[in-house]
């Protein structure tokens, strides 16, 4: 089974090629042999309202306006200014459950990018509307010149990658041992002389060996041996089975041609199956990994949006109720109380109390406070809000506490 790793590359010389070139890739004039209903792949690509990359209508004059501003100011007579490289697989290739065409076209793309300077490649395409995925790169074959002068020029250098076949087999070499090798697949034969058959050449072949084949059947009737009877032909038998013999030693060629051609078939149909099952799957992989990227997205925006929330609610909370400090006197008295601005009036309300206080009242304020076991706090909501003072409140004996529910109350 045939497991090759597939480069091509063509010269092209004038605005004309590239512009035909361009055009056929970008399917902006009519390809029999590709699918209409398969949108392929530019990196001129947008986003659509669907959340799709799509192709833009103008696609093709960006892709000249890029080809033209990457061009040097001087093209120089006899120049190339355009290589297009091509890069597929073989057809059994695609049909291997481990094989990610994806993967090892994008691999390629960048091979190429490295290989003739990234700044130099204006399109890439990836098509994926014919029977066998392969990606189109467009470059200008641009470097920098430096002369004797000292000064340096941008030229057109395309002898560099493809002069001669030693630089072509070295390229091939390298596409080799970076892109093809990394997928399990093998180089074509160094220095075969095979020539690529284009889908045009092929199918026109077919046609010919059925134009010949009717050819063949009008003569095998027509030429049949014979003799002529009084009212009827009259076939001689005597000559008719060695006449066929000889026709069917003939009709061999063709019928072996037929049946390498409808096994090629049957491979391509198989092909294109597995390409659009594997598309399909790949296409609901991608959903649900979108699917699952946008849950993952929700909750993370849920939980950082309730965590900033909570945040929000106790700052407001420490605010408004405040937490627990304490406030030293001079005389070693500690007022302890809430900081919130709801207890802001309490707190001012309480230390004007104490301040009317003797150092000696403060001290039996200290002191009560410990025996009922109170905080300054308490002081204010049991006293302080019900109108009585510090002083009133000291003057009033202690009193045991009532038994009740959650422990000692006091009168």
């Amino acid at each position: 089974m045939a497991n090759f790793c597939i480069l091509r590359t063509a010269k092209l010389r004038t605005d004309g090629n590239v512009a035909g070139s361009i055009s056929h890739a970008l399917r902006a004039r009519e390809t029999p042999n590709a699918d209409p209903k398969i949108e392929n792949w530019t990196n001129f690509n947008k986003k659509g309202e669907d959340g799709i990359s799509h192709i833009p209508d103008n696609v093709f004059d960006q892709a000249m306006a890029r080809y033209r501003k990457t061009l040097p100011k001087k093209i120089g007579k006899g120049r190339v200014p355009c290589i297009e490289l091509l890069a597929t697989v073989s057809p059994e290739v695609m049909a291997r459950k481990d094989f990610d065409y994806v993967a090892y076209l994008n691999d390629f793309d960048h091979w190429v990018e490295d290989t003739f300077g990234k700044e130099n490649v204006f399109l890439k395409v990836h098509h994926k509307d014919e029977k066998t995925p392969h990606s189109s790169v467009f470059v200008v074959p641009k470097v920098t010149k430096k002369y004797k002068d000292g000064h340096t020029e941008e030229v057109l250098a395309a002898k560099q990658w493809l002069g001669g076949r030693e630089k072509l087999s070295k390229l091939q070499d390298d596409f080799f041992e970076k892109v093809g090798k990394k997928y399990g697949l093998e180089r074509g034969i160094k220095n075969s002389k095979a020539k690529h058959q284009t889908q045009k050449k092929y199918y026109a072949k077919i046609n010919q060996l059925e134009k010949e084949l009717t050819e063949f059947s009008q003569n095998l009737v027509e030429n049949v041996p014979a003799s002529r009877g009084m009212f009827t032909t009259i076939i001689d038998q005597d000559k008719l089975n060695p006449y066929l013999q000889k026709q069917i030693e003939t009709l061999k060629p063709y019928f072996e041609k037929l049946a390498k051609a409808e096994d090629t078939e049957k491979k391509y149909k198989a092909l294109q199956e597995t390409f659009n099952e594997q598309l399909e799957k790949k296409s609901q992989a991608k959903i649900i990994t979108a699917e699952n990227k946008l849950r993952f997205e929700l909750t993370e925006k849920h939980l950082k949006d309730k965590a900033e929330l909570q945040k929000k609610a106790d700052q407001w909370d420490n605010f408004l109720s405040g937490v627990k400090t304490t406030i030293n006197f001079q005389d070693g008295f500690k007022f302890t109380c809430l900081t919130g601005v709801n207890s802001i009036r309490k707190m001012s309300d309480a230390i004007q109390s104490y301040e009317n206080l003797t150092p000696h009242g403060l001290r039996c304020l200290a002191d009560r406070m410990e025996k009922l076991e109170m905080n300054g706090q308490d002081v204010y909501d049991q006293v302080i809000a019900k109108g009585s003072t510090i002083g009133e409140w000291l003057d009033k004996p202690v009193k045991p506490r009532n038994q009740g529910y959650g422990g000692m109350s006091m009168s």
